[in-house]
């Protein structure tokens, strides 16, 4: 388990990767490449901000400024006003 799941667990959240979507689609990163991928994680990604209920604990390790975080979760948490915890 990793660092964001254990702390989700503790606190009584969940990670993307924790939902019924992102199991499906971390199982389908396994077989399909890239660029069929990338566009599944942003619609999951956006899906699961939109239903956030804050704060939102985010670990991060320098994500590039292309990266799903700065380009779809990042900006939505930010326009629905819910404060996010930077680990």
């Amino acid at each position: 388990m990793g660092e964001a799941m254990a702390y989700a667990e503790s606190v009584g959240g969940v990670t993307l990767e924790m939902t019924v979507s992102g199991r499906a689609l971390s199982q389908m990163n396994r077989a399909l490449p890239r660029m069929v991928m990338a566009p599944l994680w942003r619609m999951g990604s956006a899906h699961f901000a939109r239903g956030t209920n804050g704060p939102a604990a985010a670990f991060l390790r320098s994500p590039r400024a292309s990266s799903i975080w700065n380009r779809v979760e990042r900006p939505i948490l930010q326009q629905r006003g819910i404060l996010i915890e930077i680990h």
